[in-house]
């Protein structure tokens, strides 16, 4: 394979890898910046907790608020998860590229 071949081959699975650890970054980020605005909407006051069903309800919402909903856009997301993927993917990738290169220059590439 030509040197600008398996160049090229690299430039090209780096990109891939760099837009979905964008792409992971962003998922990741838009859910916590939506917990904290949640999180910032609540009220915490002492009439609401004056009471057990004030407090229970209190709880609930905050549970729902800042756990069970982040928690589903987690999951449906799946940031790290598909971090890992496309890390296993570029190395898998790579090493494609790699088999590549003439046998005197594969022999100094540890993988």
């Amino acid at each position: 394979m030509e040197d600008r071949n398996w160049i090229q081959g690299l430039e090209t699975i780096d990109a891939r890898l760099a837009r979905e650890l964008e792409s992971c970054w962003r998922d990741q980020e838009a859910i916590f910046r939506r917990q904290w605005e949640r999180f910032g909407s609540l009220t915490f006051t002492r009439d609401g907790c004056g009471s057990l069903a004030g407090f229970v309800e209190l709880r609930h919402e905050l549970a729902n608020t800042l756990l069970a909903v982040p928690l589903a856009e987690w999951r449906q997301k799946e940031p790290l998860r598909r971090v890992t993927n496309a890390i296993e993917r570029y190395r898998s990738d790579a090493l494609e590229v790699i088999q590549t290169l003439p046998e005197q220059n594969r022999s100094i590439v540890r993988y």
